[in-house]
This record gives C-alpha cells, sequence and structure tokens, in this order.
C-alpha cells in the first residue's frame, strides 16, 4: 500500500533529509548499516531491510522524495536506484505541469 505522510522536515527522518541535501540514498541491509544512516529513519510498522529514496526536482528545487522498500535485504542495487532516479524526473516535471496548469485553469475562471 502506498503511504502518505507530512511531518516537519527536521523529524521527517531520511526523506527529510534527502529533501534538505537533494540527494539520493540507497541501503541494501539496514541492518547491517544502521551506523551509515545519515538521520534516524522514522518507522511506520516494520523496520525494511532495504530502502531507497530519490529526491523529486524541479531545476535545483525539490519538490518531494519517492522511496521503495522491502523486508527482504540486498533487494535494491545502483541499478535499481538509477531507476528511481529516471523515474523521479519524469514524475517531477509531470508534477510541475499539473501545478502549472491549474493555476492556469484558476486564471481563465477567473475572467
Amino acid at each position: 500500500s502506498i503511504t502518505s505522510l507530512r511531518m516537519p522536515l527536521e523529524k521527517a527522518g531520511l526523506g527529510g533529509w534527502i529533501i534538505r541535501t537533494g540527494q539520493s540514498l540507497l541501503f541494501r541491509d539496514l541492518d547491517e548499516e544502521i551506523e551509515r544512516l545519515p538521520v534516524k529513519p522514522v518507522l511506520v510498522g516494520e523496520r525494511p531491510r532495504s530502502w531507497m529514496g530519490v529526491p523529486l526536482k524541479v531545476g535545483d528545487k525539490v519538490i518531494g522524495v519517492i522511496s521503495m522498500q522491502s523486508y527482504q535485504p540486498g533487494t535494491f542495487d545502483e541499478h535499481s536506484l538509477h531507476l528511481l532516479e529516471a523515474l523521479a524526473s519524469h514524475l517531477a516535471i509531470a508534477f510541475e505541469n499539473a501545478k502549472l496548469f491549474r493555476r492556469l485553469e484558476a486564471l481563465e475562471a477567473g475572467k
């Protein structure tokens, strides 16, 4: 299932770190890499073993994060991360276009 969360960036764990830094993260096995985490993760349910997250960027501005997790270690690798980064770039453009379209519709409605 897809979970959407809203919280202050300083309390948003790995996703908040990605938004603040604009950098992607990949962990093949969180149990083994727990000391390497840049911040304490925010857990919703059981802790995953594999995790990756990438920023949604429009230009240099981060507008969100997309992440994937698995309860199996070693699920994701560098190739998986590059695919998610490519998807994120397309999603960010689509979100920005939708936002601009809504603004245009609002302007048209105000005439």
